[in-house]
């Protein structure tokens, strides 16, 4: 981590990591480091010295680790009314920034329900008129704001958006997607080894051979008949297992798609969906 002669930029640097699903690896760092920059420098942050980008991230990471930064450091960017000034509207990261920061509100902070609402409608507005990068940006944010995502879901997006950005760091770039591909990895292994945990337990305390092949025709899903079907139906505890077993095969085989990210190399959008396109997987079980 840098040091704190810049403590906007250090904030900023941070929430890349966040962004870029890294920053557990140094999360005493960023807490210790955070803790110093609130406690020397927050007073600072309602200066109008920050532009709408930076404070706005600011805020949102403070906020995300539990800081008590006031919503006030918007209030500069009001105009005489107490109303947001329509010339941010085309400051495009500025409202996107601002978007994000306003779904970490609480109970009546009015003004970030104004910003919630402001730039949801000049966002929209703005799919279409900004640069390729930031429109992808903009219709994901809209669609899943951070605060509703799954963090490892927000990590691959992101990465996609970072490795594409001008100011983008090529060795944190090359960290990320070598991390996220081996924590996918550990995942995919995980949900590989309690499936076949799941079929062991089931192939050894469940059912007579006929019946078992029963469930084994259903799972190859070709040569299951209606019969089969109806058996299942009356076998709860079979039926339980089927369940289970075709939801990890189903989440295995989408995963599996989405589980590498070229080092080096970007991919390209239909690839994941092609590598998804395997053979029935567990009839060799």
């Amino acid at each position: 981590m840098g040091s704190t002669a810049n403590p906007i930029e250090n904030v900023k640097f941070i929430d890349t990591l966040i962004f870029l699903g890294v920053s557990y690896h140094i999360e005493d760092v960023i807490e210790n480091q955070l803790e110093t920059i609130f406690t020397s420098h927050h007073n600072r942050f309602s200066g109008n010295h920050h532009d709408l980008n930076s404070t706005s991230i600011v805020f949102r990471v403070f906020r995300q680790y539990g800081f008590k930064i006031s919503c006030n450091v918007f209030n500069k960017f009001k105009d005489t009314d107490g109303k947001l000034k329509e010339s941010f509207i085309d400051d495009v990261k500025g409202m996107l920034s601002l978007y994000e920061a306003a779904y970490l509100r609480v109970h009546e902070e009015d003004i970030l329900e104004e910003a919630l609402a402001f730039t949801t409608v000049h966002l929209k507005s703005l799919e279409n008129k900004s640069n390729p990068n930031l429109v992808k940006q903009i219709a994901n944010a809209l669609d899943q704001p951070l605060n509703k995502c799954l963090p490892r879901l927000a990590t691959r997006t992101y990465i996609s958006f970072y490795e594409e950005e001008d100011y983008r760091i090529e060795t944190l770039l090359k960290f990320a997607r070598l991390d996220y591909n081996r924590v996918q990895g550990r995942i995919f292994l995980t949900k590989m080894i309690l499936l076949v945990s799941i079929l062991d337990d089931t192939f050894d305390a469940y059912g007579t051979p006929q019946e078992l092949q029963h469930l084994i025709d259903v799972l190859k899903r070709k040569s299951g008949s209606n019969r089969r079907f109806k058996w299942l139906r009356k076998e709860p505890k079979s039926m339980k297992a089927l369940d289970v077993i075709g939801r990890l095969m189903n989440d295995i085989m989408s995963h599996k798609g989405g589980i590498l990210l070229k080092v080096g190399q970007h991919v390209a959008p239909g690839a994941a969906k092609k590598q998804a396109m395997q053979p029935e997987p567990c009839r060799s079980y």
